[in-house]
């Protein structure tokens, strides 16, 4: 019989389940109640999936012998399986009183509390068991799965520590111990640990990827490559691996690598929306937007719940799609008041909502996917000494993520020029693309004292550089735009932390202090809309430069394709702003002035087309709908000259857009909302001194429009006087608007010194 039972178990052993049934029912009619004949056998039916069936068998085995500790804990599991929770629970904690070495009953005790909701049992169950047996997988992996509340991720993280001592050719406890760690902020020793995991399996790919991730944590992007292409290596079917290198070369803006990768993820996992999705955005980072949006169609048609309505509205709106508009703005608008989606502040901007509606997006946000990025229990763990007291000099640090030919760079460097050095020092912080060898970005360079790239580092080494550079007042000039870093604000560098400029609108973060507005785009009443205190400066919130050069050569009307004759319209405004009723005014403008046609700023190929046939759709040729190319910004100011009118978009206004039109001098007309974005070009015309181009109804917008289009008399002397008033108005007085801004810094820092302001 011995000899059956061995061949019975290795025919099992091989899976070949069929004959090794066959010989244990021809052990038990030779023995009818063999013991451990009966357990195999339920081995076999659990295997096979029937729970019930195996209970039968493995009852009958405890019934022939009274039940081993083996028999019990098998009982135990196929019990779990069929959910007769309290029944397992009882027959594992028999198999551990018949065998007090099994921490595998324990861990069956520990699984059926784990399930019933019983955390704390749970808990106590997997100690136990793990100290008879550290380096058991299953009670290290289910104790780290409880509520932190209950067992302490720092616990789990030294139990895989253990375990390593006792197994330290195990790979998944070096894996695991890493993840925790990163999860719990401590990148450093999660480095150490997966390199150690990596000295013992030099191959795990999952080791290799662990490292890869955790040098992006810390801000090393072009290590993690080497990391992330190791494991690509050694399983070129990693999906997740090549993500991870596809992510590092995002991270150092080598987007067309990064493309390469997320191409090859494509077609090893052509179902997978998400791959789809970042390779049609490597694409639009490029500026192929035509590329990207089929890649984005597969993407929600793979998985229509992929991404939430937010994408696929703010793509649509990218190229001018405005089929189901209202509809999707509806949807997108209710999400925000329910709060059960985080959506991207910035995206949200461009529809038309309200304040509060502002508001909401933007503090959703930053609870559910800014401080979520942040390791658990950062923000807690680190608290910056203060260095409180009067300053002789000010250090006021400048954060931004657009420190080189950006609109935000062409407003602010001549700020950063006109700063008094002997009250204040001024740092600058970049996080966005390198820009070494722009021209601006020299200039902006030369108007720090001191310059640094933080775009790399981690959110903790950042904020730990800015403290020891003894930075007073910390601005912010990207909140929610592309390349920001709020993670490092989150952690609280500066005693003073401002937003400013780059983005208009409330962060929605309860770690800025305040945000720098003006009288006209964010009135003292809607403070209940912002998170921060409203800090209202002088005249514009806008600086501008009033060095920047305007080329001197204008170019022909017909070198940029418009007509000798006939009023050009113009709005250099990018595509998302431009929405259908912003649109169908500019039509109906077209429509009542023969022979003026509408000149806009190329975006890419496919917006201009949906442009060219929503025209054509109002009755417009689309012939009288021009396309601007992108030219250097001193030759694009030239081109103002040509144009005879802007014609504003809403609710989102031309802003950094508008300055450059009034610098050239050519009048604006806007239409004024509720909104900051949709006030800011009313503020940049009042301290123009223009404030009569203000509308506030879009019956007044097409009237003042359509008055200014037939009286070119009118038109010649609102342009003089803008270009009279240039050098003298507020809008263009940066010194004047340094000092301004420096008597505010001086005033919060007062308060600050008081306990009225600030951390």
């Amino acid at each position: 019989m011995q000899e059956a039972l061995q061949h019975a178990l290795s025919r099992h052993n091989a899976g070949s389940l069929g004959e090794a049934e066959a010989v244990y029912r021809q052990i038990l009619q030779a023995v009818p109640n063999h013991p451990e004949t009966l357990r195999l056998l339920g081995v076999l039916t659990l295997q096979r999936g029937d729970a019930a069936g195996a209970v039968g068998w493995l009852r009958q085995a405890v019934a022939a012998d009274g039940g081993s500790a083996e028999i019990r804990q098998t009982l135990g599991l196929a019990l779990r399986r069929m959910g007769r929770a309290e029944e397992a629970a009882d027959s594992h904690a028999i198999a551990f009183a018949l065998d007090p070495r099994r921490a595998d009953a324990l861990v069956g005790v520990g699984l059926v509390h784990a399930q019933c909701g019983r955390a704390g049992q749970a808990a106590a169950a997997f100690r136990a068991a793990l100290a008879l047996a550290p380096a058991d997988e299953t009670a290290l992996f289910q104790l780290g799965l409880l509520p932190g509340d209950t067992v302490p991720a720092t616990e789990v993280a030294e139990r895989y520590r253990a375990a390593i001592r006792v197994s330290p050719d195990t790979a998944v406890f070096y894996t695991n111990a890493g993840l925790l760690l990163r999860r719990l902020g401590r990148a450093e020793e999660a480095e150490r640990v997966y390199r150690a995991g990596l000295a013992r399996t030099p191959g795990d790919t999952t080791c290799l990827r662990g490292l890869g991730e955790t040098l992006l944590d810390r801000g090393r992007p072009e290590e993690a490559e080497v990391w992330f292409a190791r494991a690509v290596m050694s399983d070129r079917g990693a999906t997740d691996a090549r993500d991870g290198l596809a992510r590092a070369f995002e991270r150092r803006f080598d987007y067309p690598r990064a493309e390469a990768q997320f191409a090859r993820l494509v077609a090893l996992a052509p179902h997978d929306a998400r791959a789809h999705y970042n390779l049609g955005m490597m694409h639009e980072r490029q500026g192929r937007l035509v590329d990207a949006v089929p890649c984005y169609e597969r993407a929600w048609r793979l998985d229509p719940g992929f991404d939430p309505p937010w994408e696929k509205i703010v793509q649509k709106f990218t190229y001018c799609d405005w089929r189901h508009f209202e509809s999707d703005c509806r949807a997108l608008i209710d999400r925000v008041r329910r709060q059960d989606r985080a959506l991207p502040p910035l995206a949200f901007l461009y529809l038309p909502t309200t304040a509060a509606d502002q508001h909401r997006c933007a503090v959703n946000h930053m609870r559910e996917v800014e401080l979520k990025a942040l390791p658990a229990g950062l923000r807690e763990r680190i608290r910056f000494a203060r260095r409180p007291g009067p300053r002789e000099r000010l250090t006021i640090g400048y954060q931004s993520g657009d420190f080189r030919d950006h609109a935000v760079a062409h407003l602010i460097v001549g700020l950063f020029e006109e700063h008094d050095r002997a009250g204040f020092r001024v740092f600058g912080y970049s996080t966005g693309p390198d820009a070494a060898g722009q021209p601006l970005r020299r200039r902006i360079e030369a108007g720090f004292d001191r310059m640094t790239d933080i775009r790399d580092l981690s959110a903790l080494d950042a904020a730990r550089r800015i403290h020891e550079d003894g930075v007073d007042i910390l601005v912010d000039l990207s909140a929610h735009t592309r390349h920001a870093r709020l993670d490092v604000l989150a952690l609280r560098p500066a005693p003073i932390q401002l937003n400013w400029l780059g983005y208009p609108g409330t962060s929605g973060a309860d770690f800025m202090d305040g945000i720098l507005v003006d009288p006209i785009v964010v009135p003292p009443d809607q403070q209940p809309f912002y998170s921060e205190r409203l800090i209202h400066l002088p005249d514009c919130y806008q600086p501008n430069d009033r060095k920047r050069p305007v080329a001197a050569e204008t170019p022909t009307r017909a070198a940029c394709g418009l007509p000798e004759d006939g009023v050009v319209f113009c709005s250099f405004n990018h595509a998302p702003k431009i929405l259908p009723e912003t649109f169908d005014a500019w039509m109906r403008i077209l429509h009542a002035v023969p022979g003026s046609v509408l000149w806009l700023l190329h975006t890419d190929d496919l917006a201009d087309r949906r442009l060219a046939e929503a025209a054509a759709a109002r009755g417009i040729d689309p012939a009288r709908v021009v396309f601007a190319d992108r030219v250097p910004l001193a030759r694009h100011l030239a081109r103002y000259r040509l144009a005879d009118l802007f014609l504003d978009t809403w609710p989102y206004n031309a802003h950094t857009t508008t300055s450059d039109s009034l610098w050239v001098g050519c009048p604006l007309v806007t239409l004024m909302g509720d909104t900051f974005p949709a006030r800011v070009a009313a503020s940049l015309l009042t301290n123009a001194g223009v404030p009569e181009l203000i509308t506030r109804s879009l019956a007044e917008y097409e009237a003042l429009a359509l008055d200014l289009a037939r009286d070119p008399g009118r038109r010649r002397a609102l342009r003089a006087r803008l270009e009279a008033n240039r050098d003298t108005c507020p809008l263009f007085d940066t010194p004047r608007f340094a000092r301004n801004l420096e008597a505010v810094y001086r005033r919060l820092w007062d308060e600050h010194l008081a306990g009225r302001f600030g951390a």
